[in-house]
């Protein structure tokens, strides 16, 4: 039982602290820069999917077309899931200044969106975004620039949040993705990104392979590319801004509905878990995304063999204590929510507990072949 539990412990901390601290080490031996060289600007199709944002679509396209990135080189297609607001009627009002509508007449969700946009565009680098994703004015210009490594498939942006602090989600999604941020920079500079973030990401389009509706395309179509020999790097200077979640219980349907749909990606993609074929590649997946799926049931087995182990001594007996304490915080930090109350010792332990929650409601509709192919918008 000793052994069962050091083991748990062990893969816990390596998971959260081990595997940073083998990306610094390996960062130190192995560095691979984006290039900022700004040759010749190659067209650009930017795709804007959209569902019933009738209230904000205006100002993205209004974003879009003032972004520093040369007019006659920028196509933007706006594609439109199945749509029942205005937003539509919006767009077209646009057509006049080159603005493409593609209206999906059924919602199929944002895979299938993207696909028929990617269809009907002319851009040699496809740049991917959200209708409440605005983009700093340069931030085409600093993504696309990365392209003239032929090495490079895809490059993933920024997203900064503009709300971090507002709510409680707001916090710890905050502090969550100062660390994910990390790992990103880290993981693009020894070898490829895992996954983009899906408001700001490009791709060459002679690379782009259309994917089943229910796919989740910012994370499939990077493993795509990897798996076709190319790279997939972060590009911390194009930046895009968005809210964050305004409570906790919007953030965990999204976090559910993004660890379900890449479990199925992720096995999808089976052969990237291969290390004697894609080597360092294949640990960052397994460590980063596999084993950190599973981090909830590796948990709840901790608890119990540490509380069978609770007369094997006093570090048994603080252990203890302290994942009761970190779970008593969460549940503190719920009701404090729920309250309407912001407490910062709380939210910590309150977003870690929801992730990995959400983590395992996700294994769940996995395991049972439930597939979520609609996204519900989740930011305003």
């Amino acid at each position: 039982m000793e052994l069962l539990f050091l083991f748990l412990l062990i893969i816990i901390l390596y998971i959260y602290f081990g595997y940073p601290a083998i990306l610094i080490v390996l960062g130190f031996l192995r560095k691979s820069k984006p290039s900022n060289k700004e040759n010749r600007p190659p067209q650009v199709t930017l795709v804007i999917t959209a569902h019933n944002e009738g209230r904000i679509i205006r100002q993205k396209i209004e974003n879009s077309l003032s972004l520093d990135y040369p007019k006659d080189k920028l196509e933007i297609i706006v594609a439109s899931d199945g749509s029942t607001d205005d937003t539509d009627e919006v767009v077209a009002e646009y057509e006049n200044r080159g603005v493409i509508l593609d209206q999906l007449a059924a919602r199929r969700g944002k895979t299938a969106a993207q696909n028929g946009a990617v269809a009907k565009s002319s851009g040699e680098v496809i740049v991917f975004s959200d209708a409440n994703a605005m983009y700093a004015r340069d931030a085409v210009k600093k993504l696309v620039r990365n392209f003239d490594d032929k090495t490079v498939g895809c490059v993933c942006g920024e997203l900064k949040y503009t709300n971090s602090w507002e709510s409680m989600a707001g916090k710890g999604e905050n502090l969550y993705w100062k660390y994910e941020k990390f790992l990103k920079r880290k993981e693009s500079q020894i070898s490829s990104l895992l996954g983009v973030t899906g408001s700001i990401y490009a791709v060459r389009r002679s690379l782009y392979v259309p994917l089943e509706d229910h796919s989740i395309s910012d994370f499939v179509e990077p493993l795509e590319i990897v798996r076709n020999g190319y790279r997939v790097i972060y590009e911390p200077e194009a930046i895009s801004f968005e809210k964050a979640s305004v409570d906790m219980k919007t953030e965990f349907k999204r976090k559910i509905r993004i660890v379900a749909r890449s479990i199925r990606g992720l096995f999808g993609e089976k052969e990237l878990l291969n290390i004697f074929k894609y080597g360092i590649f294949s640990i960052q997946l397994i460590s980063h995304k596999l084993m950190r799926w599973t981090v909830p049931l590796l948990l709840i087995c901790l608890f119990v063999t540490n509380l069978l182990l609770w007369d094997s001594g006093n570090m048994c007996k603080i252990l203890l204590i302290f994942q009761a304490l970190l779970y008593l915080g969460a549940l503190v930090g719920c009701v404090f929510e729920l309250a309407g109350s912001k407490i910062k010792l709380f939210y910590i332990p309150y977003y870690f507990s929801m992730v990995n929650l959400a983590a395992l409601i996700g294994w769940f509709k996995y395991l049972t072949g439930k597939k979520e192919v609609i996204w519900e918008t989740m930011r305003k």
